[in-house]
């Protein structure tokens, strides 16, 4: 039996959320903070961590949660731009979800928390993070939480 792996993502500036599902089975999930200041030496550093965390797991598939334009830095459209390059060069499936798509997924959640709650319970791994949140009223998480969501809904569509 060949295994499913799917990349969930949630690109930002200053920090990345990254959740990995194997045949369905959450396995890795995270916030990889990148904290300095913007520069092309920090998109680098970024985009390079996602490479080699592309190759080291062998990644098939690429659920990513895409920022709204409109709304969004132009530091982060570069960096999505370049992820992009990335996935095409490896020559991976993406699958791209709007913040809209995902709250969809918990029956139209107005918030975060809705969401994180939903999740946590799909996936029991995710509640210490869940809780952590909950305790602290920050959203330290909520990318981790959407890329978790990404990887799920594409996870759904294969």
């Amino acid at each position: 039996m060949a295994t499913n792996i799917v990349l969930g993502i949630s690109l930002g500036t200053r920090y990345v959320g990254i959740a990995l599902l194997r045949n369905g089975f959450l396995t890795d999930c995270r916030i990889k903070p990148f904290l300095s200041s913007w520069s092309k030496d920090k998109e680098t550093e970024i985009l390079d961590y996602l490479e080699k965390y592309l190759i080291t797991n062998g990644i098939q598939t690429i659920a990513q949660k895409f920022s709204n334009p409109d709304r969004s830095s132009p530091q982060l459209l570069d960096l999505e731009r370049g992820f992009l390059k990335i996935i095409d060069e490896y020559q991976i499936k993406i699958f791209s979800y709007t913040i809209s798509d995902i709250k969809e997924l918990c029956q139209n959640s107005k918030n975060h928390h809705e969401l994180s709650d939903f999740l946590s319970e799909r996936y029991p791994y995710l509640y210490t993070a869940y809780n952590k949140e909950r305790k602290q009223r920050k959203e330290y998480y909520k990318r981790m939480f959407e890329a978790v969501a990404a990887a799920h809904l594409a996870s759904r569509e294969m």
